[in-house]
């Protein structure tokens, strides 16, 4: 057996931002490259290690990572890049942040409408009638305006911690829109991240035409307020 292969990776900026910003991508790996076990690394260019989160997307058939989601941080220069090396290992490792100090999971909340997560002063927790509470500060809602001006909520039926890692951490919130009456018209999802240490909140939202009734669906707005 042999130590994985270094992966270079490649972060660009195109927003013109030198914030630290999070990253979430998947990479292949061949066949063989980090059998089952692995412990996966990631480290930037001057060789610093940086926190990093992994999910196995896919496995070979002898049990070796074919697709590996990463979540990390970066900050490259506005209208640069910056360069990490992706490296695994079959030896035990303690998970471990950047300065030595072990890297802890997003806190589970339990709120009066379901499940939350939060890391540090960031969180968020499904709320009633809204959808969404941010930082014990904003509300969240989806609404929607039919084609004869009728307005619709989006409502929540279910709420799931979908991820809850070091580096991110991700409510998905499914429900419908219903109008004035509670009439369903048909599903929406909202996922809604947060990244350690980092002051905002990644939104999601999915659109789902299945009513019970009819094909096409006259839509006039969609909005988040």
């Amino acid at each position: 057996e042999h130590d994985m292969n270094p992966l270079r990776l490649t972060v660009r900026d195109l927003a013109g931002l030198t914030t630290r910003r999070p990253v979430t991508g998947g990479v292949p790996l061949a066949q063989g490259e980090a059998p089952e076990g692995t412990r996966f690394a990631l480290a930037d260019a001057a060789g610093s290690p940086v926190p990093l989160q992994t999910s196995v997307l896919a496995r070979w058939q002898d049990g070796s990572v074919r697709w590996l989601l990463l979540d990390f941080q970066a900050a490259p220069a506005a209208g640069g890049q910056a360069e990490y090396a992706l490296t695994g290992d079959r030896a035990p490792v303690t998970d471990r942040g950047a300065g030595g100090a072990p890297q802890q999971p997003a806190a589970a909340l339990t709120g009066p409408c379901g499940p939350g997560l939060a890391f540090g002063s960031a969180s968020i927790v499904p709320g009633s009638p809204v959808l969404l509470e941010i930082a014990q500060r904003l509300e969240l809602s989806l609404v929607m305006t039919d084609g004869d001006g009728q307005s619709c909520s989006a409502v929540t039926e279910s709420v799931a911690i979908e991820v809850r890692g070091s580096q991110r951490a991700t409510l998905c919130l499914q429900g419908a829109f219903r109008d004035e009456a509670g009439r369903r018209r048909f599903q929406v999802r909202l996922r809604a991240s947060i990244f350690a240490g980092l002051p905002f909140v990644r939104l999601e939202p999915l659109i789902i035409v299945d009513p019970g009734t009819g094909i096409m669906q006259h839509v006039r707005e969609l909005g988040l307020v």
